[in-house]
């Protein structure tokens, strides 16, 4: 069993649809626990359009699943009924062999609760976790090299 992790953070949402679509992602479940952004087309109506467009389901958990809920560590959040059901419910998805991505802000899955906190906890119930958009697979820009001659 597995499932992706990725961060927009320096994505268009357009170029995540690619990287989605480069990984055969069925689902898309944002974790974020407020689904809104500076960048408006990673808000949630817009996200969840923009993957509908696409052709991939989008589904907001972080109310379940999100890395911030009041105060509470990480421990803490994992104790949380709600936290337990939503993460049992997220495998139960998984063994049907449907190809899931769980999506946040963060691009370094190592300062997001992708990892710290579901990817740890989905580790612990066999399932791998792979990171897409980290380790230098970000989407290439473009830079213009001006005024040398």
């Amino acid at each position: 069993m597995k499932i992706f992790t990725i961060g927009y953070q320096g994505w268009r949402s357009h170029e995540l649809v690619v990287e989605l679509k480069t990984h055969n992602v069925e689902m898309l479940i944002d974790v974020r626990s407020r689904p809104y952004s500076k960048k408006a087309e990673f808000n949630k109506p817009f996200i969840s359009k923009t993957m509908e467009e696409a052709g991939i389901s989008y589904r907001w958990a972080g109310r379940w699943l999100g890395g911030m809920q009041g105060d509470l560590t990480y421990d803490q959040i994992r104790e949380l009924e709600k936290y337990q059901e939503a993460l049992g419910r997220l495998v139960e998805r998984i063994k049907t062999g449907q190809v899931i991505c769980i999506m946040c802000m963060e691009r370094n899955p190592f300062q997001c609760h992708r990892l710290g906190l579901i990817g740890v906890d989905l580790e612990k119930r066999d399932v791998q976790v792979i990171h897409l958009g980290y380790n230098g697979r970000k989407p290439e820009k473009k830079v213009e090299q001006k005024g040398l001659f």
